[in-house]
C-alpha cells in the first residue's frame, strides 16, 4: 500500500502564499520573494515502504536570519558534500541538491 507524505502544503493547487507561509511558521522570518523551483517526488525517508514525499520548491529571499521553529528541532548550514554524509537523509533533498549543484546554486 502506497502512501503520500507532503512536505509542503500544495497538491495540484497553486498557492501563491503557501511558501510564504512555511517559511514564517517554519523559520520564523518572512520572505520577500517566491518563485517555483520544481516539484521532487521521492521515497519519504523514515515512513515505510512505499511511502512518497512530494518536495515543492521555491527559490526565495529571507527579509532576516532563519531560526528552527514548529516542526524544526535545529537549524545548521551544510555543503551537498556534507549532508550527502549523513547517515540519515532526505532522498527529494539529494535531487534538489543535485539540481541545485548542476544550476551553480551550490558549490560542492
Amino acid at each position: 500500500m502506497s502512501r503520500h507524505v507532503r512536505a509542503v502544503g500544495l497538491v495540484n493547487v497553486v498557492d501563491e502564499q503557501a511558501p510564504h507561509r512555511e517559511v514564517t511558521e517554519e523559520l520564523g522570518v518572512g520572505l520577500r520573494t517566491a518563485r517555483f523551483r520544481r516539484t521532487y517526488r521521492a521515497p519519504a525517508y523514515g515512513e515505510g515502504d512505499g511511502a512518497t514525499v512530494e518536495l515543492v520548491c521555491y527559490d526565495g529571499e529571507l527579509d532576516g536570519e532563519p531560526a528552527p521553529g514548529a516542526e524544526i528541532a535545529a537549524l545548521r548550514r551544510v555543503t551537498a558534500s556534507e549532508y550527502g554524509g549523513d547517515r540519515e537523509t532526505a532522498p527529494a533533498i539529494h535531487l534538489l541538491l543535485r539540481d541545485l549543484l548542476l544550476d551553480g546554486v551550490l558549490i560542492k
